[in-house]
């Protein structure tokens, strides 16, 4: 049994694969299993693919009709044998001490989850992250606040910057909801933390490596109307309404809603850019949604601070956040 199963969900990735797949061999960790999850590629990826489990036994393919990234990453889970698992998209890349990194960070038997912070690298130039170096040892509760504060250490809803202890996940048959395309990650994250009984590990050390292109599910997203965006609000209230089945104190709870108002936001924006022709309809509905499911007070409050934050920050040099006092 391997110590940890790489996940990697592909789909015509043929241009940025080997580079992704040569990331992972070139580890300093490596007791691992890389599981192939084609999604019915119609490029060279699968060719690919097969090359490199033939190169490295610890490289397993497995191929399925189109079905989108969450199918893929489900398939994924029920293939793992690995102790701890961890997640990686097609066209990213691994600093050759991720898997140690975050590896290192879960030998503590309290500790069920390890993340880290990550870099973003888009198609023209490398965007350099801070030089700090710290750890930050969380409860369930501070952990899921990190989920949803960005502006001081960035966004950390995604997947592939945490590796997740298999058990946890199959004790409590944990799979992503094949019905979102967007924000899928963070509900599975919100769920998994609501499953945890232990701690979390946050290193400031940069264990991915996050390329932007055009070409990504979110770079398409920001040329053109997609009506999945829908998703990311509709995902945004299961979290809220998971938080709330499980108990989560006010704080979480507010921290919540301010992610459906954040979403309606980023749809409205989206239509506005992408000159969507129903856009006017459209935010006026998704507007009385996000007022409907946050409250009109807190809808309100939340555009007072938002603005507040923007002006203030300005003024330091830096990004600031006003949280709800409701």
């Amino acid at each position: 049994m391997p110590t940890i199963s790489i996940i990697i969900p592909i789909y015509n990735a043929e241009l940025y694969l080997a580079e992704c797949l040569d990331s992972i061999i070139n580890q300093d960790f490596q007791d691992y299993e890389a599981l192939l999850i084609d999604d019915g590629s119609t490029d060279g990826s699968s060719t690919l693919c097969k090359e490199f489990q033939c190169l490295d036994t610890r490289f397993h393919y497995f191929c399925q009709e189109n079905g989108g990234v969450s199918k893929a990453r489900n398939t994924g889970l029920a293939h793992a044998t690995g102790q701890w698992f961890y997640f990686v998209d097609a066209d990213d890349t691994l600093p050759a001490h991720s898997l140690s990194t975050l590896w290192k960070l879960s030998k503590n038997n309290s500790v069920e989850l390890t993340m880290g912070r990550y870099t973003e690298i888009d198609e023209y130039q490398e965007n350099k992250s801070k030089k700090q170096s710290f750890e930050l040892q969380l409860d369930r509760v501070n952990c899921t606040c990190l989920l949803f504060l960005t502006h001081e250490y960035g966004y950390q809803g995604y997947l592939w910057n945490k590796l997740f202890k298999a058990s946890i996940i199959h004790q409590h048959h944990l799979r992503f909801n094949e019905s979102f395309h967007f924000n899928e990650d963070r509900l599975f994250c919100i769920e998994y933390i609501c499953a945890m009984k232990g701690l979390c590990v946050f290193t400031s050390q940069i264990v991915y490596e996050y390329h932007r292109r055009l070409s990504s599910v979110m770079g398409k997203a920001r040329q053109s109307f997609n009506p999945n965006i829908y998703d990311d609000y509709e995902s945004s209230l299961v979290i809220l309404q998971t938080l709330k089945q499980q108990g989560f104190s006010h704080r979480v709870i507010n921290l919540a809603r301010d992610r459906i108002i954040d979403s309606y936001d980023f749809i409205r924006h989206n239509m506005c850019k992408t000159h969507y022709s129903e856009a006017k309809h459209a935010i006026h509905e998704l507007r009385r949604r996000a007022i409907n499911d946050t409250s009109y007070i807190f809808f309100i409050c939340n555009r007072i601070r938002r603005f507040l934050s923007k002006q203030v920050g300005h003024l330091m040099g830096r990004g600031i956040y006003f949280e709800s006092i409701f």
